[in-house]
């Protein structure tokens, strides 16, 4: 393997260590990158399919839920999306 595998590597490493620290509790305050990491451990190894409406919050839900498997997670990225809709569209077969 290249260097570039292995700085790559690094890189991701690193990164998930750093969130890592930010999923602790802010002096007893409950953060979005603390509840999103409680929701991630409560379904680890589940199939789990996340419908989100966070629009502020989209990047902190989508790096510190860590969806594997592509399709987990499905956001309305503020538009016209409604949760209503999104759960039938993701309910369907195949979707």
């Amino acid at each position: 393997m290249g260097d570039r595998y292995y700085s790559t590597s690094a890189a991701f490493l690193e990164a998930l260590a750093e969130a890592g620290i930010r999923e602790r509790p802010d002096n007893g305050v409950i953060t979005p990158q603390y509840l999103t990491a409680c929701v991630r451990d409560a379904l680890a190894g589940e199939d789990a399919l996340f419908l989100t409406k966070a629009i502020t919050n989209f990047p902190v839900v989508a790096e510190h839920l860590r969806a594997n498997r592509p399709g987990s997670l499905i956001g309305s990225g503020g538009g016209s999306c409604t949760s209503r809709s999104a759960v039938v569209a993701a309910h369907l077969p195949g979707v």
